[in-house]
């Protein structure tokens, strides 16, 4: 499988961290809890801290509440292709 910008981004989005706490309100921003720390993140915008949750490729889907609708209908497209081409 080609590793592409959207399947990378899958890859390392926030809800496969082990800090990860949900999405915030609104639903196109996640709640971090990185040492402890409420921080809000871009959820595909990676991070210097992420730590993989094990077994977290088995499902790149980002969770039924992100708000796809904040993101550029290119990115938009490109998500669903692969989360189409993952199921």
């Amino acid at each position: 499988m080609p590793i592409d910008a959207a399947s990378e981004s899958l890859r390392v989005a926030c809800w496969h961290c082990t800090s990860y706490a949900g999405i915030a309100p609104g639903g196109n921003s996640a709640r971090c809890m990185f040492r402890g720390q409420p921080n809000i993140q871009s959820p595909l915008g990676g991070c210097a801290y992420f730590s993989r949750v094990p077994g977290a490729d088995d499902n790149l889907a980002p969770p039924a509440e992100f708000n796809t609708g904040g993101l550029s209908e290119v990115w938009r497209g490109m998500l669903l292709a692969v989360i189409a081409r993952e199921a």
